[in-house]
């Protein structure tokens, strides 16, 4: 290693990005993914685990919109990962339309992104910069509960943690506890 690259490493620290085996994801209209390959001219991507029957999952379908209008214009990728084996791509794409989401939809068929992020819950975000992960938890704290909900969000993780990203900062918390229904284990 040269004396720029260990500079770059370290005063770069967090943002070091490690080579790792590529996770390839098929969408729901048959395009393969990469979600955690580095591009030029994006910052991060962002996974949002899905099922089609968490009624949790579904009521977060606005804000997710939101989310991805507001940021994939500041070089953020976003990806719904739906996280049930068994659905099929015909009941995956009636998902994605009947709830308005326009970025790809992936179908996670062998779990090998919930593995990458450690995902247990929909809807649960996880951001990467390329292999690396920087956040994985709840998209805000609508819910405390199975079945409790706030009159009004007060903390709105996963904007907080994207806003980190945006300006080069390591988001805090890193990490923070979804509510939802569990991802189905693999049989």
């Amino acid at each position: 290693m040269n004396g720029m690259h260990l500079f770059l490493s370290a005063a770069l620290g967090w943002m070091w990005v490690s080579q790792a085996p590529a996770i390839s994801v098929t969408d729901i209209r048959g395009k393969m993914h990469q979600p955690l390959a580095i591009r030029a001219g994006t910052l991060a991507s962002v996974l949002i685990f899905v099922t089609t029957e968490c009624p949790i999952a579904n009521a977060y379908a606005p804000e997710i919109n939101r989310i991805i209008a507001r940021y994939k214009p500041k070089g953020i990728n976003f990806y719904l990962v739906n996280v049930d084996a068994k659905v099929s791509t015909r009941d995956a794409a009636k998902h994605a339309k009947d709830y308005g989401y326009t970025s790809p939809v992936l179908i996670d068929r062998k779990h090998q992104l919930v593995r990458a992020s450690g995902a247990r819950i929909t809807p649960e975000a996880a951001i990467f910069q390329g292999p690396n992960l920087r956040y994985l938890g709840r998209i805000d704290d609508q819910y405390f509960g199975l079945g409790r909900r706030r009159a009004r969000v007060t903390q709105r993780d996963l904007r907080k943690a994207l806003d980190a990203i945006v300006a080069h900062r390591k988001p805090e918390p890193a990490r923070t506890e979804a509510i939802g229904c569990f991802i189905p284990k693999l049989q």
